[in-house]
């Protein structure tokens, strides 16, 4: 193998489009078996962002490799993909030497790598996992009843009042200006469910990304809960609005501990396609 030189640079705005990056995810996939797991819409949203923590290695001008850095709480997630044609380099350990000096300056104790097997990196430490299912090519419709419809900016209280009883968000107008702003984005959609009675009984909000269509939240409201509501709005929602999308799979993803999600998507026809594992590196 000749070894290559690598430059690295800072920020996406150092590509002519998204079309580098997306070659790069289907090259690995190809190669590896296994999606990475790839946060699109915030990548789309740091497009033109200088300062946007990530990270691009150029090999005589080919994207070679991609590193980006997204926080949750006091834990940085990395993710890095690189090019099979230029593994064995020591990139992995550049991008993360990278990684680690510049999340030194931020407040966070520890950084996550994931991992479709047991990490054998130094320091590892399993935290979660999270399950990627896909959704069924045939439907069967089950009661009961249900009612959806195409949500509009103007019902953003709505979702939010929703969303806050099913994930215990706290502040109703942060919720509400979400919606409101996300629902004018045309590869985010959101329905609203109705009963036989009329009652508004929860909610289902997809996004489309580069390479499919993700199930971002699915929401019952406790008074309808057990009641076989979660699996007809499931079914209701892929069988009438599937169309809305083009012909790109439909996903979900779960936590693996979650059994009554798993459970309820199983019962739907949804089936295992990716398991991540996350890794914990203290900082």
């Amino acid at each position: 193998m000749t070894t290559s030189t690598f430059v690295f640079k800072q920020s996406l705005v150092n590509l002519p489009s998204m079309q580098p990056v997306y070659d790069l995810f289907r090259r690995c996939e190809s190669f590896d078996g296994f999606m990475p797991k790839i946060y699109w819409h915030t990548l789309h949203e740091r497009q033109n962002d200088h300062n946007a923590l990530d990270y691009l290695c150029f090999a005589d001008g080919k994207l070679a490799g991609m590193m980006n850095i997204l926080f949750f709480s006091d834990v940085a997630e990395l993710t890095i993909l690189i090019d099979p044609d230029f593994r064995g380099q020591k990139m992995f350990k550049k991008f993360l030497m990278i990684g680690t000096t510049k999340l030194k300056s931020y407040i966070v104790s520890h950084y996550m790598l994931i991992s479709p097997k047991k990490c054998d990196y130094p320091g590892a430490v399993w935290d979660h996992d999270e399950v990627e299912m896909r959704a069924p090519d045939t439907l069967t419709l089950v009661k009961p009843v249900l009612t959806l419809q195409r949500a509009q900016p103007s019902d953003a209280d709505i979702l939010a009042g929703i969303h806050i009883e099913c994930f215990e968000k706290p502040d109703r107008h942060a919720m509400r200006e979400r919606f409101a702003t996300t629902l004018l984005e045309p590869n985010r959609k959101a329905y609203i469910a109705k009963n036989e009675n009329g009652e508004i009984i929860g909610k289902v909000h997809a996004r489309e990304d580069f390479n499919r269509v993700y199930v971002h939240d699915v929401g019952i409201k406790k008074a309808f809960r057990q009641q076989g509501y979660g699996k007809s709005l499931m079914l209701t929602w892929l069988k009438e609005y599937r169309q809305d999308y083009s012909d790109k799979p439909i996903a979900v993803e779960v936590l693996g501990n979650n059994t009554a999600a798993l459970k309820l998507y199983e019962s739907c026809g949804f089936t295992l396609t990716n398991n991540y594992h996350f890794w914990k590196f203290a900082l």
